[in-house]
């Protein structure tokens, strides 16, 4: 790796530099003030109170929507670089803006021999200085860079860029004046910018945040002569001499916002390149980002100044005037966690990627052989004996098996490198779906079923609704699969379009039970369809989805009938006490969270902080300072997640993972809710199982989680978003406390599949040895007796395999014949003393019982797991019992 000195001409309408920097530093703009908190201006000790007088250094006057905060450390401070970034990490610096001010103690120089008269550098060469040519309107830009000459020393370079040409016309102007003027002249003139020069000119016997030893761990990785721009790592950015640089910046907490915007504005570069922001060519106006509430905030730099640019955050800037800037990368622990998350553009010659392993290794060890495993190995699949726990077999599936199931080998070179492209769709000139669009393209789901028996009957609280759609016995997979593409209109990385939306919500309007909340737990094919929603139905969610704490519930508790009210501009409906408890007055119109109080352009780019898919409800999310929505069935599933009430939330919060080193404490969940499925889950990035996208905070399915930690491995269970997985057939389900709510992915929906003996067959009037305990008795098989008994999940995560029938008092069937229930169907089961118990239906299972005969006349039944024969691999002690006459 390698510092690098840039030379920057001096007009005003130079577009916004893009810097060596490792993080993305894409461009925007700023307009509009920023009201400083409390009336304080940029810090001292904390980043954000002046309380020393640097007239050489006066505070920035914020203009954008964040603070950008301002560090003055002392000399002691300064000399421990490692120590002092850690230091302004903990008040802060990075969750506030995407970068942070350091102001070096009064007096220091990285040229304390040389001076600031730079006459050394005259001779030095540039190489291939480039011409910036920005095109576009309406606050969306795109930047294209051409070589100026391939060499350049820096005399010329400064005399080119002080000449008539390029001069700044108006050095005067300064903050909001300065950014309008420069917006204003974006599209105006070719500035000649030159950078990505090899070398340093600090003094060698400098040892203050010099760049060439800033002693990070990104010492433990050698790039010799590149720089590294594809990791998301930290830089740092030092102005030797010059004209100030003018900086704009966005927090990692909302670079996924970001980005979400970036891929709607340039959806064509998405589609070729999923990391396409690191091409550093786009551009979009600070205006946008207030339309779109992205916070961004604002910094002047001016000689002898440092930026710091933080993981994963953007950032951009121009030159106010010819300068000599240097800048490297340099790493963090916290910045592992980034880094092995980042995605990679393989579109371009000069892109480095750093080997995560060996950090992992070092300094994750705990999490190492998982993360190593998924990204690196071929997938393994585990197969668990749900009844006895036992028996477990794993094994690798070959590819084409994977294949059948939907599922496929992807080794990590692979998955870094599938292109995150989501279904195309055709739009007429309005932006609206064609013509051609109906109700089966966005609901899949309600084609007719293909299956159907004489012998079903139908639960006569729907007998005003077309059940074709919810006759089977289990979800289509395959099918569902197929036509999850058909939901690309509604995914977030697609140019936004209320109107599908609004098609959506009315649509999903019409399934049992109405509620776009609580039908997230109603099974995909049993959910009966209605021409007109209905005023009122039966909710289904419990408010232990919204307070997540162990609160006692009576045993028994059945759902209850809730109004439904319908969102007079995106269409949504809800019961009231599954959203925000808020009923409409009389006639009056009722609008939802997302759509009350907010411009048009901020409904229709809303979008949710955990999923790909828009429509459905929302409700406000704060994700560690920054502000947006969710869905709220995400939002409930989500382990990281609070609501600010037990029911009838108005809002909810999210922990940021441990890298984001955010200062939030842990207090409202209770631990043992959020660790259910342990804390890799936080930090780690995982691929959807269906729309094949990565991210953190998937959800597992609950059964392939506890089927890992019976074979004690580091194996990933099956994972997707929420919404994701409802559309494919996966079931949400709810639970006990500390699971609350759960994901069943589709290779557990049914159980009866397993096989639990896995022993020899017997046959009548065989012999065979009975084993109980240490004893062991031979006896006669008179008869097989074959029972069918029910598979159900309970509520508190164990299966059974051997329920009788009888023992079903109900079930929320749609139709059955009360023998084969629908799978996912609701039970209530009556069990050990005449109690009640809540459980889901799995299959039915088909068990053998031996009646045997043994020498003193007794008869008695038993499975074949108490029973031995000569084809079983048994005893030598065992054979020669049976052997005997």
């Amino acid at each position: 790796m390698r510092d690098s000195t840039q030379y920057e001409t001096g007009m005003l309408i130079v577009s916004p530099k893009t810097s060596t920097n490792a993080e993305i530093n894409l461009d925007m703009f700023c307009s509009g003030p920023l009201i400083p908190e409390m009336g304080q201006l940029p810090v001292y000790s904390d980043g954000r109170t002046n309380t020393v007088d640097r007239r050489d250094h006066p505070p920035h006057e914020p203009t954008g929507t964040t603070e950008v905060l301002t560090f003055y450390p002392t000399l002691e401070e300064f000399r421990d670089f490692v120590g002092y970034v850690k230091k302004i990490e903990s008040v802060g610096a990075h969750t506030k803006c995407g970068i942070c001010k350091i102001v070096p103690p009064e007096g220091w120089t990285p040229r304390p021999t040389l001076g600031n008269s730079f006459s050394d550098l005259e001779d030095f060469e540039i190489n291939s200085p480039v011409k910036e040519t920005i095109e576009g309107r309406s606050g969306v830009f795109m930047k294209q860079n051409r070589v100026y000459r391939k060499k350049m020393t820096v005399r010329d370079f400064r005399k080119l860029a002080q000449s008539a040409t390029f001069k700044n016309p108006k050095p005067h102007l300064s903050g909001i004046d300065l950014e309008t003027e420069f917006f204003k002249n974006i599209n105006f003139g070719e500035p000649i910018y030159g950078a990505d020069t090899e070398g340093s000119i600090y003094e060698e016997n400098v040892d203050e945040f010099n760049m060439n030893r800033l002693k990070t761990i990104l010492d433990d990785t050698k790039i010799d002569g590149k720089v590294i721009k594809d990791m998301d790592l930290y830089s740092i950015n030092y102005l030797h001499h010059g004209a100030p640089k003018y900086w704009f910046a966005i927090s990692s907490e909302s670079a996924d916002r970001f980005e979400r915007l970036m891929i709607q504005l340039f959806p064509e570069y998405n589609s070729s390149c999923n990391a396409f922001l690191r091409h550093k060519h786009f551009i979009i106006t600070p205006s946008l980002l207030r339309a779109h509430n992205i916070p961004y905030g604002t910094m002047i730099q001016r000689p002898n100044e440092f930026i710091i640019t933080f993981p994963k955050g953007y950032h951009m800037g121009f030159n106010t005037g010819y300068n000599i800037a240097e800048s490297t990368n340099f790493a963090m622990d916290r910045w592992i966690d980034f880094g092995k998350n980042a995605p990679l553009c393989n579109c371009r010659p000069d892109r480095v990627e750093i080997d995560m392993r060996p950090f992992m290794k070092k300094y994750r060890p705990d999490e190492y052989e998982q993360w190593y495993n998924y990204w690196y190995e071929p997938r393994t699949v585990a197969v668990v004996d749900s009844e006895r726990k036992k028996s477990i077999q794993k094994r690798k599936i070959p590819k084409k098996e994977l294949e059948s199931m939907g599922r496929e080998i992807v080794s990590k070179r692979r998955r870094r490198e599938l292109t995150r492209s989501a279904p195309q769709t055709d739009y007429s000139s309005s932006g609206t779906p064609s013509s051609q669009d109906s109700d089966e393209t966005l609901f899949p789901e309600s084609l007719a079923s293909t299956s159907s028996s004489s012998s079903l009957v139908a639960n006569d609280a729907f007998s005003n609704y077309d059940l074709t759609c919810s006759i089977d016995f289990e979800p289509d997979s395959d099918l569902l699969r197929q036509n999850f593409q058909k939901f690309g209109d509604l995914h977030a990385f697609t140019p936004y379009n209320l109107f599908t939306e609004k098609k959506y919500n009315e649509t999903s309007s019409q399934f049992w039970p109405h509620c776009a909340v609580c039908s997230y737990f109603q099974p995909i094919h049993m959910r009966p369809r209605t021409n007109q929603c209905p005023s009122s139905s039966k909710r289904l969610m419990k408010d232990l989805c919204f307070s997540k704490r162990n609160k006692v519930v009576a045993d028994g508790e059945e759902p209850t009938e809730d109004v439904l009210i319908t969102c007079e501009n995106c269409r949504v409906t809800v019961h009231p006490r599954c959203y925000n408890g808020q009923r409409p007055k009389n006639s009056a119109k009722w609008l939802c969270m997302r759509c009350r109080a907010r411009s048009d352009v901020a409904i229709r780019a809303t979008s949710c902080a955990f999923c790909e898919m828009r429509a459905g409800a929302f409700i406000p999310c704060t994700v560690g300072s920054d502000r947006g929505f969710a869905h709220v069935i995400c939002a409930i599933f989500n382990r990281l997640t609070y609501f600010d009430q037990g029911s009838c939330p108005k809002s909810c919060f999210v922990y940021p993972p441990p890298k984001q080193g955010n200062l939030t404490p842990r207090t409202q969940l209770p631990l043992h809710y959020v660790m259910e499925y342990g804390k890799e889950h936080e930090r780690a990035k995982f691929e959807c199982e269906v729309c094949r996208t990565s991210r953190e905070g998937l959800i597992p399915c609950t059964n392939c989680f506890e089927e890992a930690q019976l074979l004690e491995a580091f194996q990933v269970p099956t994972l997707a978003h929420v919404t994701c997985a409802r559309q494919v057939g996966f079931f949400l389900e709810q639970r006990d406390f500390p699971k609350v709510a759960v994901m069943v992915c589709d290779r557990h929906k049914n159980l009866n599949s397993i096989d639990s003996d896995n022993l020899s067959p017997i046959k009548p009037g065989e012999e065979v040895l009975y084993s109980e305990g240490a004893s062991l008795e031979r006896c006669s098989v008179l008869s097989v007796i074959v029972k069918h008994n029910a598979v159900v999940e309970f509520c508190d995560g164990s299966i059974t395999r051997d329920l009788s029938l009888t023992d079903i008092i109900s079930c929320d069937c749609i139709q059955c014949d009360k023998v084969q229930h629908q799978l996912g169907s609701k039970l209530k089961v009556q069990w050990e003393e005449n109690t009640l118990y809540d459980g889901f239906f799995r299959g039915i299972c088909s068990t053998k019982d031996y009646k045997v005969r043994f020498s003193n006349g007794t008869v008695n039944s038993f499975c074949r797991s108490k029973l031995f024969s000569t084809n079983d691999d048994i005893s030598p002690q065992m054979r020669r019992i049976l052997s005997s006459s």
